[in-house]
């Protein structure tokens, strides 16, 4: 097999990711979720038995979850309107945009 041939097969397998896609933000929102869940379940069923110490870490968790989701809704909502200012293409449209986030939100 040569190595044009291989190439070409390993492109084929691969699903193309989409531009606008982060896939790595995937993995820290997860960490972030995990961090928020954790710091819930500590509060609500072991807040008596916890050393201080433990609290301490389990509160700073909780903080560093919440922190880590603004921060990544902010970069992600906030970029396509950095795009385009820099692109030089007329900026997204707040209409479509608020009402995507409320049928997106209004279900949950």
């Amino acid at each position: 097999m040569t190595t044009t041939t291989l190439e070409s097969e390993i492109t084929e397998t691969v699903a193309p990711v989409p531009h606008n896609r982060f896939p790595c933000f995937d993995g820290l929102r997860a960490i972030a979720a995990l961090a928020v869940v954790v710091y819930h379940v500590t509060t609500i069923y072991n807040i008596e038995t916890l050393h201080y110490d433990t609290w301490q870490w389990t509160q700073r968790l909780g903080n560093f979850g919440v922190s880590t989701f603004f921060l990544i809704s902010g970069f992600l909502l906030y970029r396509p309107y950095v795009a385009a200012h820099f692109s030089g293409r007329p900026t997204p449209r707040l209409i479509p945009f608020w009402g995507r986030r409320a049928l997106r939100i209004y279900p949950a």
